[in-house]
């Protein structure tokens, strides 16, 4: 698979997408036919598409594109020299000695595809925890997550890298809450919540059944809390310049 190339949309045939100022749809397409081999976003299985470019009076517009299925076409963008792809090597390699070091035994981490990632963190008191943080590398995509609840980074979604580390980073100095619903044996609803100090309890996200759940029958609740991953007050000034180095990465 070329790392190289990153996944930057999936659009329907003929959707807006801008690549380098212009919408790609208003230009003629050019192709010497390349095969480049890509990473579906999505399911995360390798794709075969073609190289194409824009040629306009000052530059080229260089992107890879292919239907996914019919008239859904997935646009990759380059990225320049690698700089991009080292850039969120590192960012991975500074997390990764920060748990390395205090998460030693109380962390798990899995290789989900090539330059992907996903780490799993528990509480030193091996406490029942679920933040958890999948990083590819190479399409620079990142979900950080607390149990069911995750949000999306990257270019495609609209949201930046960093913002979604420096969430991941504020996960380890918080209180977490997780609240489960039942109607009879069957849990239809949970709600994720996450306290700062100082503050009240913010809704982190809801997950719920829509259907074939026994709707009649009277609901009843289970808490769960869990208290800081964090709370030695010299490891959080290391988190702290943790967070700073990784922000300082262009």
């Amino acid at each position: 698979m070329n790392i190289e190339w990153n996944h930057f949309k999936t659009i329907a045939d003929g959707e807006f997408c801008e690549i380098e100022g212009i919408n790609i749809w208003e230009y003629k397409w050019k192709s010497d036919y390349e095969t480049i081999f890509v990473k579906d976003p999505l399911y995360g299985e390798t794709k075969s598409l073609n190289r194409f470019w824009i040629e306009l009076p000052n530059k080229e517009v260089e992107f890879v594109a292919g239907e996914f299925s019919n008239c859904v076409w997935g646009i990759y963008t380059k990225t320049k020299k690698g700089t991009e792809i080292e850039n969120n090597r590192k960012k991975f390699m500074e997390i990764k000695g920060f748990l390395d070091k205090y998460f030693p035994e109380n962390y798990t981490e899995s290789k989900e595809y090539e330059n992907c990632f996903h780490i799993t963190v528990y509480s030193q008191e091996k406490e029942e925890s679920s933040v958890w943080f999948e990083f590819d590398i190479g399409n620079s995509e990142l979900i950080v997550g607390y149990g069911i609840s995750h949000i999306h980074y990257g270019k495609q979604y609209g949201q930046d890298i960093y913002e979604g580390l420096n969430r991941l980073l504020d996960f380890f100095t918080v209180k977490m809450k997780r609240t489960d619903f039942y109607k009879g044996k069957v849990n239809f609803k949970n709600v994720y919540e996450i306290q700062k100090k100082n503050e009240s309890y913010k809704n982190l996200g809801t997950s719920s059944m829509l259907f074939l759940y026994p709707f009649w029958k009277k609901t009843t609740k289970k808490v769960t809390e869990h208290s800081e991953l964090i709370k030695d007050e010299n490891i959080i000034t290391e988190l702290e310049q943790l967070r700073e180095r990784i922000n300082n990465v262009c």
